[in-house]
């Protein structure tokens, strides 16, 4: 008898992960365009995470702003953060600054959101879960090759594996990340560079669609679920499985669950779903 239910949730948040950092090298970029009588500051955002961009003022000469010290969210591409104004158009002027930047913290997060495995087994025996640790921290997955992985929850995609791409990205080895709508990012690891890669960055993926085809033979996945903390530390979230006492032959699925799948869809999308053409 295996005591597991067709989804699972998430709970508690564990200390800094070492084996999580940032691998674009400059994600944020600030970039000044002066037009007559203003000087305009942007910040272009190489990354599909949204960043918090801090600018500090050291020095401002012929502005009327005195403000020395400005924040603002960017999102991917060029983001207009603020413009000073000239107090004398005629006359010179002279500015100063550093920036920083972090990434923008989970907000909101969904605690008790069930997310689909990944595997698309809705009947799982210990023919297809290779190991849940004690720490309830990370699922394993069994795979094979010529298996699909298949999207847990809503998202944008924001990483495919290395070789494709030289991306912003939470995990140092190769996997798909996948930011949901309150800012908890799955990463679904290890995605070898042999695997088939069936998403594309910056666009959304769905519960239940298929994100990577295995193009190797017996190995495992192991998909982390993670938190964006303030100051851009990352954290990783608890999972459990939801019980149940019945026993494996009486336990399978045929069905998707479809309230899970479309939990987080608009209308629009929900019959687009029920249509089979949203993805």
């Amino acid at each position: 008898m295996l005591l597991v239910d067709f989804s699972y949730g998430q709970f508690v948040n564990e200390e800094q992960l070492s084996y999580i950092s940032s691998r674009s090298e400059r994600p944020i970029e600030i970039e000044v365009k002066l037009n007559r009588n203003k000087v305009s500051f942007y910040a272009t955002n190489h990354s599909y995470f949204d960043y918090i961009v801090n600018l500090e003022f050291s020095r401002l000469v012929n502005f009327n702003e005195y403000k020395s010290f400005h924040t603002q969210i960017a999102g991917f591409g060029s983001t207009h953060l603020f413009s000073l104004t000239k107090k004398d158009p005629d006359a010179g002027h002279d500015y100063s600054y550093n920036y920083s930047y972090c990434l923008k913290p989970s907000e909101d997060i969904k605690y008790n959101f069930e997310y689909l495995h990944p595997t698309g087994s809705f009947c799982l025996s210990s023919d297809n879960i290779f190991e849940v640790p004690n720490d309830s921290c990370v699922i394993i997955y069994k795979i094979s090759l010529g298996d699909t992985i298949f999207a847990m929850r809503k998202g944008l995609v924001v990483a495919i594996p290395e070789k494709r791409t030289n991306e912003d990205r939470l995990l140092k080895q190769n996997s798909i990340e996948v930011l949901h709508e309150d800012g908890t990012v799955m990463l679904y690891s290890p995605a070898l560079e042999e695997d088939i890669v069936l998403v594309e960055s910056g666009k959304t993926v769905y519960p239940g669609q298929p994100i990577l085809i295995v193009n190797t033979e017996n190995r495992n996945i192991a998909p982390r679920l993670c938190t964006i903390n303030k100051g851009g530390r990352i954290s990783l979230n608890k999972f459990y499985l939801n019980c149940c006492e019945l026993p494996i032959d009486d336990f399978c699925r045929p069905n998707k669950p479809y309230e899970i799948i479309k939990k987080e869809m608009t209308n629009h999308e929900k019959k687009k779903y029920s249509k089979g053409k949203l993805f």
